[in-house]
């Protein structure tokens, strides 16, 4: 079928489904105000009394029974303006509303005894959330802007129950990180694409309004996710034009830390960025409706504390390679990995260079559009752009021979909005996102650079591992993805009590991926030099005799051309794939607001469909014919109901108890689907001992379950709390597939299996007029599974049978998981001692991570799966602080800032070895340690610090960025 016109029908029956249930889906990015008005003398309510949002055109008239409701509000801050004839006009400022909730706001009204006066309120933060039955927790744009952070990862893995892996990656209760869904305004985000998940938008802080990251359970609004939600409300424009501008500037300071390069004083121009935004309404005919906007932009030039020493340059690798021949042949040294270099051989110029810097611009623009007040249109763009480099450990002393990576990503988001009646209204979404992503060392293959640095120049023996010249990788490849998505949903509050919501969501995948390394050309893979080591010795020739004869010698230079499909020896090498597939799913769930009683019930439908084919038995394949259709079917199409439930239920005026269970279902990701993709023209040495994706993988499952509790302990102090189970089932895993001549390769299955149970609590505290607000949250967490990654595979025994041939059978053991920190301790604090001033701080401490130990004598082996995991890293802690103060000049409202990041310099030890158990020096025999440290001072290049300590095995430095914002 023509890709186009199928693209057309499943548009068309996407829509169809959302007719059908009378409905259009996705997150919720709203939420309602709700109450009861009352006469404050009598206690009687006052039916008919009017409810109106301040700057909007929402409001309710109270019912029969004093009740009001108002639907669909954006989170954020707002002033409700109560009044009924007869009675004071009542204004409740601060009243916040929330994503997915429901705030309750009751008024007393007054008899009037002086017209025109009017009462203000000062509503308070709810300090039980009564209406929400998971753990979620909320923070807006001032919060963010109070908090020492620069960016939402930051200010994510300070909520409860987020573990940060040694990687960096966040772990939501025990689940992997690509089990976390990515949502901006109701459009989910997520990479589907990389195992290693993420979202495919960057979102800067300053352009949202209110993040939402839920942890636990969630309702069947939300898919794609085992773990946890990560909702991304933006801003919108202001009635009034309105901006800010800010510079910042810094550096890492890490002094008498021997694993850094240069950071032994402070360099303030090391990182610079600037941001700024601007909103206000556009120049519109008001017959025509209003029109707003709301520009946002970041841009950063960082050079990052990972740095390098230019001792050596790319083109030395040929040339100390020649020399080390030469070398051998004349002088015969007892110990042949000890060659001291000639100056001449330096030709770097010693200049300390970055090696994980990066340029980045990210831009984005929101348009809002009200024609009239029943209807809203906004239109969200997004550009981000990158430019990096990343830091290799071997290539320290060679810093220009590690590649480089680009990326690029454009996403359009158009949302409709329509209410129907006064309680009922509905979202209607489209977006198309790009995301490109290359890597190389040079663009062209022809670059001729790539045949003066084909040849590396290892440290002799890795002694230290490092590179004395040539390139690190040969690697070239380009990655393009296009996701285009149509989701909705509709809301109808049938009464106070009952509310009604369904929903669809339909998607079309577009990925292309290239990789085509640079190979040797044929009989030029080894180097080959012109004369024999006794024929140098014999003549004694001189090094610049034979350099110069080397160099004219036509084999002495490897020759390097970029991999091609038409090649057979290529084809483990150069991968290039299209791939469409599809998919999509609908919901429906019900919410019962009886008082404080709250009940959240769901049923989700979510499918998938790789579009691609497999085969069901590579044992009957025969090995000249591996890629013949005749042993290939199409993947499948999956799909799965999820049912969700969530209770709460006061148990005091100050307590709320709340229960919630649920399946949840993530398809694999199609990285792991398509990898390696086995072509038409393939034989066994095309996959012989590589890794192949499996399009008919089956879906990844989670049931969780979960009690919580709420409790107000004193006016400003509330306490939350809750217990949960997660059975995560079929995950990736990899199994050993044989032909039938008994060739070995791998394909990922469905196989592995996770655990993770525990506990959180948390207290919230803040006081009236926002002088001090804090909070301290504790997780305690056990994560186990057979596999921490889809990569992990054991052999356990050989097992043979007729026409089989032989395959190893991988063992399975419950271990923990690389992310298993038992305990997490977060605390935030806050202060404004006056209007102008803000001081505010952030301390995280977690126990340390596992790793698995192994002996010192490397003769003794430990069996295979008893010892993962069984060792644990050193405790995790940091401590980051923001001072700021605001002031007027010039007619503006400036706000000069200072921001240290890991203050006390405790440096993370995110990976050890697994002898000692910490970062820094290894552990030899003793006669292993002197011939080594011997051989390292007789070389001469690297002292023993350099030699012994790795950067990347740790946390970010000491970090302190000063910077400036206007305000206009």
């Amino acid at each position: 079928m023509n890709s186009k016109v199928f693209n057309y029908k499943l548009i068309l029956l996407t829509l169809a489904v959302s007719m059908f249930f009378s409905t259009i889906l996705f997150a919720g990015v709203t939420g309602k105000v709700s109450g009861v008005v009352k006469d404050k003398d009598t206690g009687e309510v006052l039916p008919g009394a009017n409810v109106v949002v301040e700057g909007t055109n929402r409001g309710a008239a109270a019912d029969a029974n004093g009740n009001y409701l108002i639907l669909n509000l954006p989170p954020g801050e707002y002033t409700l303006k109560v009044q009924m004839i007869g009675y004071q006009p009542t204004r409740i400022t601060g009243v916040q509303v929330y994503t997915d909730r429901t705030t309750k706001v009751n008024c007393e009204l007054s008899m009037t005894v002086i017209e025109g006066q009017e009462v203000t309120i000062v509503a308070g933060r709810e300090p039980v959330e009564f209406d929400r039955t998971n753990t979620a927790s909320y923070v807006n744009s001032k919060e963010m802007d109070a908090l020492p952070v620069s960016n939402l990862s930051q200010v994510i893995q300070m909520q409860a129950g987020v573990v940060t892996g040694s990687g960096g990656a966040l772990h939501f209760r025990g689940g992997r990180s690509r089990e976390v869904a990515y949502m901006i305004d109701g459009i989910p985000v997520s990479n589907s694409f990389s195992q290693g998940g993420g979202s495919n938008v960057t979102v800067e802080t300053n352009f949202v309004k209110e993040l939402q990251v839920i942890t636990g359970t969630f309702n069947a609004e939300y898919g794609a996710a085992q773990s946890g939600i990560i909702n991304i409300i933006t801003k919108v424009p202001e009635n009034k034009f309105d901006g800010t501008a800010e510079v910042w500037t810094g550096g890492y300071y890490a002094p008498g830390k021997p694993m850094y390069i240069g950071l032994d004083s402070y360099n303030p121009v090391t990182d610079k960025e600037v941001k700024f935004s601007i909103s206000g309404p556009l120049p519109f005919p008001k017959k025509l409706g209003k029109l707003g906007f709301f520009l946002n932009g970041r841009i950063i030039n960082n050079n990052g504390f990972l740095n390098g020493q230019r001792r050596f340059m790319p083109t030395d690798g040929w040339e100390i390679k020649v020399y080390r021949e030469w070398y051998r042949a004349i002088y015969d040294p007892e110990d042949n990995f000890v060659i001291p270099l000639p100056d001449s051989l330096h030709t770097g110029d010693g200049k300390i260079v970055p090696m994980n810097w990066g340029k980045r611009y990210n831009y984005n623009l929101k348009l809002v559009y009200q024609p009239f007040n029943a209807v809203t249109l906004s239109y969200n763009f997004f550009h981000n752009n990158g430019h990096s480099k990343s830091f290799s450990s071997s290539w320290r002393f060679c810093p220009d021979g590690t590649p480089e990576g680009w990326s690029s990503a454009v996403t359009h988001m158009l949302t409709m909005t329509s209410v129907l009646a006064e309680n009922i209204f509905f979202n209607l979404r489209f977006s198309y996102q790009i995301n490109s992503n290359k890597s190389y060392k040079y663009k062209s293959a022809k670059d001729p650079r790539y045949q003066t640095t084909a040849t590396n120049a290892w440290d002799p023996g890795q002694i230290t591992g490092f590179d004395f010249g040539g390139i690190s990788s040969w690697n070239r490849s380009w990655f393009d993805q296009k996701t285009q998505l149509v989701n909705g949903d509709i809301t109808w509050q049938i009464n106070h009590i009952v509310e009604l919501k369904a929903g669809f969501e339909g998607k079309l995948h577009d990925y292309h991926y290239k990789s085509a390394p640079m190979r040797e050309v044929f009989g030029f893979e080894e180097i080959q030099f012109p004369y024999t080591r006794s024929e140098i010795e014999q003549y004694n020739f001189q090094y610049e005799f034979f350099k110069d004869t080397t160099s004219n010698y036509l084999y002495s230079h490897k020759r390097l051309r970029e991999s091609s499909p038409d090649s057979l020896r290529d084809q483990q090498f150069f991968v290039e794939y299209d791939r469409k597939p599809r998919d999509g799913s609908a919901y429906a769930q019900t919410k019962l607001e009886m008082g404080e009683l709250i009940l959240n019930a769901g049923l989700r439908a979510d499918f998938y469909w790789p579009r691609d084919r497999y085969a069901p038995d590579y044992s009957i394949v025969p090995p000249e014919l591996v890629g013949n259709s005749m042993f290939y079917v199409p993947a499948k199409m999956k799909w799965q109901l999820s049912p969700r439930f969530g209770l709460s239920f006061p148990i005091s005026d100050k307590g709320a108890l709340r229960l919630s269970y649920g399946h949840f279902f993530q398809m694999p990701s199609y990285q792991k689907m398509y990898q390696n993709p086995v072509l038409e023209n393939y034989n066994q040495y095309s996959i012989a001992d590589s890794r192949i994706g499996n399009p008919n993988l089956k879906a990844e499952r989670t049931v969780q379950y979960e009690i919580g509790l709420q409790q107000q302990l004193t006016s400003d102090i509330s306490f939350e709390s809750s217990v949960y189970y997660k059975d995560i089932r079929d995950l990736l895993g990899i199994e050993i597939l044989t032909l039938s001549n008994a060739a070995t390769f791998y394909r990922y299955v469905n196989k592995e299996y996770a655990n993770s149970m525990g506990f959180t609590i948390a207290f919230n505290q803040g006081l009236a007029g926002g002088i001090l607000s804090s909070r301290v949250d504790y997780t305690y967490m056990i994560a186990k599974g057979s596999a921490s990654n889809a990569e992990t595979l054991r052999d356990i025994s050989v097992i043979a049978g007729h026409g089989k041939g032989a395959y190893n059978l991988a063992i399975r053991k419950i271990n923990y998981l690389n992310w298993d920190q038992t305990h997490t301790l977060n605390a935030s604090v806050t202060i404004h001692p006056t209007p102008t001033w803000n001081i505010a701080a952030i301390g995280q401490i977690g126990s340390g991570l596992p790793f698995t130990p192994a002996t010192l004598d490397p003769s003794i082996d430990l069996p295979g799966g008893e010892w993962d995991n069984k060792g644990r890293k050193p405790v995790r802690w940091q401590l980051d602080l923001l001072l700021s103060k605001s002031f007027k000049f010039v007619g503006y409202k400036w706000t000069a800032m200072i921001k240290a990041f890991n203050v006390f310099d405790h440096l993370n030890e995110n990976r050890v070895n697994r002898i000692t158990g910490q970062a820094g020096p290894a552990a030899y025999l003793p006669e292993v340690a002197r011939k080594r440290y011997s051989r390292l001072a007789r070389i001469g290049e690297f002292t023993r610090d350099e030699a012994d300590y790795n950067p990347t095995w740790y946390s970010r430095p000491r970090f302190i960025q000063f910077g400036l914002q206007v305000g206009f």
